[in-house]
């Protein structure tokens, strides 16, 4: 079999494409019995909507900072348990 790596690599995000886009459906389908006349939306949209969300960008704190949301943490619980 004398195919190229990127033939099957593009096959594998085609899929995963596909996957997707049925969990979208799945998703989709869903919501449809809620939604009104303002509300509708159609799955086209709505999964443009829901591909076009960025990843929630991950904040990288020094350790100082995490010490301080612990014990913050920390003190709540104790608070509560009280």
């Amino acid at each position: 079999m004398g195919l190229d790596w990127r033939y099957g690599f593009d096959i594998i995000a085609e899929a995963h494409g596909k996957v997707n886009e049925d969990k979208a459906w799945n998703l989709y389908i869903s919501k449809f019995p809620l939604m009104n006349a303002d509300s509708y939306m159609s799955f086209e949209d709505f999964y443009a909507e829901l591909r076009g969300q960025p990843e929630q960008e991950i904040q990288i704190k020094d350790s100082k900072d995490l010490l301080a949301v612990a014990h913050d943490i920390r003190s709540q619980i104790e608070n509560q348990r009280r």
